[in-house]
């Protein structure tokens, strides 16, 4: 078993706990807000920051300092390194200050240009809480930097562990007494006091590593000029995006009460999945691939990058079916409580089978984005996302037109699934031919749609009798359905040859 198979696994059993206590946080919270006005603020000023942060062009860098650094690190050149992450933490200090006190001087502003369906009350109320959350913005710009940094330099656990304190923080503040009476109030102190905790553990981490923290007169040293050139290369890449993002919440905006919070629930379960993928994959591969073809091993990175895909398709196939199977299920299993009422799971099964299947076109696009970014193909990156990006801002336009708030999740399936398809086929030029990948992969797909029919049979022939809505009969059913899934599939595809689980099951036993 090589080395990134290794940390593959330690890190797949890490994210996994911490994802365990991060959906036991999130239903804390929405049993607490339920589908409401309060939860519609919360879900959607909180994302604010993260979207300011990459429009304004400060999460480029995350992406081109994995890759950059990591390459300077293979090559023994850490002084070069660390020097650079001053200079960039310098630069990224004070661009930031100015942005956060842009935006708390004009979040009237910001906040009737992206939520423009917030009116009365629900406006003024948003606009008192942003002046908690706002000020996230500069904590989380470090953050994202120095977990790029760890990941260079090859640690990739801490940045992973470390952003738990943030969620007992929410933990602790549901339980204290409410500030003016309102839950809302609590989460957003607690969210500002976690990234603050946050930043202080993973600077001193830093430190230990060797990094120096300096203010000083800002100098563009050679790495520095690399990293900020191959961060303005995909930086209107990275605003399109955000620009898409921005349209999702904009548009759910008119459709009244819950529509916002219930995207957000929906999207919650399958984001599970994402964060494990992401927070495994993800910037493991930015690392190890820049470092392969810093040594020129392009049959090595092939390898590296279409076993990943290959593994990741195989896995979340049966997910897919289960969660399209048992949606009402699933959301009532794990939300059906506190305020959370039937009318919220209904609002939220909508979106949902769309988030569901949208895991499958998720992989595509994010893994052959880490073999871009690894090549340094940031120009190609930037061309093919860009244009599908500016459509999916069409495409959201469009489809809740015609369909209503859910469309957004609609939209979201056929975006990432033109972006993944785009850059799988340019990424030919970086690799060359797939070879029997496509074969494989049609096989897996057409192993999914037989374990999807046979278990549609099962639920409205034989289980749907025995389904109610209580805690332990949902759980119950749900656990044996998904061991049969598992097992038609994994049977269908030994019939294939497309199985990987034993080949899964040696990595996490080694």
């Amino acid at each position: 078993m090589n080395k990134t198979s290794k940390i593959f696994s330690k890190l797949f059993l890490i994210v996994l706990f911490i994802k365990v206590f991060d959906v036991f946080k999130n239903l804390v919270i929405a049993s607490i807000l339920g589908v409401s006005s309060n939860a519609d603020i919360y879900t959607a000023l909180i994302s604010i920051p993260d979207s300011l942060i990459v429009i304004l062009g400060l999460d480029t860098i995350r992406g081109v300092v994995n890759s950059e650094y990591a390459h300077f690190n293979t090559l023994g050149k850490k002084e070069e390194m660390w020097e650079s992450f001053n200079n960039l933490f310098n630069i990224l200090f004070l661009i930031s200050i100015i942005v956060v006190s842009a935006i708390i001087l004009f979040n009237n502003f910001i906040i009737g240009l992206l939520l423009p369906g917030f009116e009365g009350i629900k406006k003024d109320k948003a606009i008192e809480i942003s002046y908690i959350i706002f000020p996230i913005l500069f904590l989380k710009v470090f953050i994202g930097y120095f977990h790029s940094v760890y990941n260079a330099v090859k640690n990739f656990y801490f940045p992973v562990v470390a952003p738990v304190v943030v969620g007992i923080a929410l933990l602790v503040s549901v339980v204290l007494p409410y500030y003016n009476d309102d839950v809302i109030y609590n989460l957003s102190f607690a969210n500002l006091a976690g990234n603050f905790i946050l930043f202080l553990l993973m600077t001193g981490g830093l430190i230990k590593l060797g990094a120096v923290l300096r203010f000083r007169k800002i100098v563009l040293d050679d790495v520095t000029k690399k990293v900020l050139k191959g961060s303005l290369s995909i930086l209107f890449l990275v605003i399109c995006n955000q620009l898409y993002l921005f349209s999702k919440n904009y548009f759910a905006s008119y459709y009244g009460e819950g529509a916002i919070s219930s995207l957000h629930y929906s999207g919650t379960i399958t984001s599970i999945f994402v964060s494990i993928i992401f927070a495994t994959f993800f910037t493991v591969l930015i690392s190890d691939l820049s470092s392969i073809f810093s040594n020129d091993q392009k049959l090595k990175a092939k390898k590296l990058f279409l076993n990943t895909l290959t593994v990741l398709i195989f896995t979340v196939i049966p997910v897919i079916v289960m969660f399209i199977v048992y949606a009402e299920e699933i959301l009532s299993l794990v939300y059906l409580r506190g305020n959370f009422s039937t009318a919220g799971i209904e609002m939220t099964l909508k979106p949902f089978y769309w988030d569901a299947i949208a895991l499958f076109t998720f992989i595509l696009y994010i893994i052959p984005t880490t073999l871009y970014l690894a090549k340094k193909e940031y120009l190609l990156l930037t061309k093919i996302g860009s244009i599908v990006y500016l459509f999916g801002i069409f495409l959201n336009y469009f489809l809740t037109d015609r369909y209503g708030y859910y469309a957004i999740s609609m939209a979201g399936f056929i975006t990432t699934g033109i972006y993944g398809i785009a850059l799988l086929f340019y990424s030919r030029r970086i690799i060359g031919r797939f070879g029997k990948f496509t074969r494989y992969v049609i096989l897996m797909i057409l192993s999914g749609s037989i374990t999807l029919s046979a278990l549609l049979f099962l639920k409205i022939y034989i289980f749907s009798q025995y389904i109610s809505y209580h805690f332990q009969n949902l759980f119950l059913i749900l656990l044996i359905n998904s061991i049969i899934t598992a097992l038609i599939y994994l049977a269908i595809t030994h019939l294939l040859k497309v199985n990987y689980v034993s080949g899964l099951l040696n990595s996490l036993k080694k």
